[in-house]
């Protein structure tokens, strides 16, 4: 821990609102009522991280309902985020097996998620340094984010995925055309000094996409 805050304060000394522990007892037990009463004696509190949320939940017995279990643990620490007016970031996995809605990939059961007020997918690019962001939730807009991890250990903003994934020629066709209105074909090829055949082809391609309209 003393090492990953050196990487990314460096030089700087740690906020004095920084509170670190390695133990929490479970949340159905002792859990929640410890942190009412942390957040009690530090009514400043913005932001507080469980990593991970099965550090701080019991296991689940074999004949419990995973719906109602999983939103069990979720609720309560809702109703503190809500009491207090802070967000509380719980830090879980993805299991192995994909589903048809990408949201699926949570690790448990549906209640996870229908509790909790957003849902953020962190998925990194295999051998990249590089990630997708997908959030969804009661409050914010459905998006997916492009992001890159940088030398100081902090994952930086590179803008909407589907915007960084356009080729060169995408950005530079909305661009031209923001610009300067509807070109034609020999239009845009005159003004860019590209040639005319490969520039139709590229536009017809970027309509298929449903970037351009003709």
């Amino acid at each position: 821990m003393q090492e990953r805050l050196e990487q990314l304060l460096g030089k700087e000394e740690p906020p004095e609102t920084l509170y670190l522990t390695h133990e929490w007892p479970w949340l159905n037990y002792d859990g929640i009522q410890m942190l009412k009463e942390f957040l009690d004696e530090h009514p400043h509190t913005q932001l507080v991280v469980f990593d991970t949320l099965a550090r701080v939940r019991p296991p689940m017995k074999s004949s419990a309902n995973p719906y109602y279990e999983d939103y069990k643990t979720i609720a309560p620490l809702k109703a503190v985020a809500d009491r207090y007016k802070l967000a509380i970031v719980l830090v879980h996995h993805f299991r192995t097996a994909e589903g048809a809605d990408p949201y699926d990939a949570v690790s448990g059961s549906s209640g996870l998620t229908a509790a909790a007020d957003a849902t953020m997918l962190l998925t990194p690019q295999r051998q990249q340094m590089s990630a997708s962001l997908a959030l969804t939730g009661r409050t914010i807009r459905e998006q997916e984010l492009a992001l890159e991890f940088s030398e100081m250990g902090k994952w930086l903003l590179l803008g909407e995925v589907a915007e960084v994934r356009r080729s060169d020629f995408e950005r530079e066709a909305l661009n031209v055309l923001q610009e300067h209105g509807p070109l034609t074909p020999s239009q845009y090829a005159h003004l860019t000094g590209r040639k005319r055949d490969n520039v139709k082809n590229q536009l017809a391609r970027m309509v298929s996409k449903n970037l351009l309209t003709m």
